[in-house]
């Protein structure tokens, strides 16, 4: 574990690693904070992310778990990176994942991006930007870019071809069992 604190003044905020959290293999920097019953392997987690509760982020020899900018992963959470180029789970922007929210390979979440309940997110790869909301028992599978004031509770699947994207692009909500196999045409939903 390589630990570093400093490299950003901040008089209130300094880099911790506290109470029965687990640190191993990782990379943790500037102001981060990892405690509770938190479990990090395989990670970067840097520049004031929070890690705490029972949250686990579970990278490997291949990929890291990365946590940046503000970022916080809480409750039972799971972040987990996959093998292979890019199956790296990365949260930053203020960006949250709490309660039973599952991520898991190449997934990114930017600028307020927020998942929880029993969510369920596979990249190949995801992307979650600007006011992003997933709850709810959310299945988001292959490459899906949801972005701009969207919200999708619930029980929705998401589930993108081999060789096809889906975009989402808001402000809408997205709820009930609704299941999205292609990009909605303009206005469908």
């Amino acid at each position: 574990m390589i630990a570093a604190r400093g490299l950003t003044a901040d008089r209130d905020k300094v880099l911790q690693i506290y109470q029965r959290a687990t640190v191993s293999a990782s990379r943790i920097l500037h102001q981060a904070q990892i405690y509770g019953d938190a479990f990090v392997e395989h990670a970067f987690v840097e520049h004031r992310a929070e890690v705490f509760d029972q949250a686990r982020l579970e990278g490997n020899e291949e990929n890291d778990v990365w946590v940046c900018d503000n970022a916080r992963v809480y409750g039972n959470a799971r972040l987990i990176a996959g093998r292979g180029e890019d199956a790296i789970p990365t949260v930053r922007y203020s960006s949250q994942v709490a309660e039973n929210a599952v991520i898991e390979g190449n997934c990114l979440l930017k600028h307020r991006a927020m998942v929880g309940g029993e969510a369920q997110l596979r990249g190949g790869p995801i992307l979650l930007d600007d006011d992003v909301l997933i709850q709810g028992r959310t299945v988001i599978i292959g490459d899906v870019i949801v972005e701009h004031q969207v919200s999708i509770n619930d029980e929705v699947q998401i589930a993108a071809q081999e060789g096809e994207a889906i975009h989402l692009r808001g402000p809408k909500t997205l709820d009930g069992q609704q299941h999205i196999t292609r990009t909605p045409l303009l206005g469908a939903l």
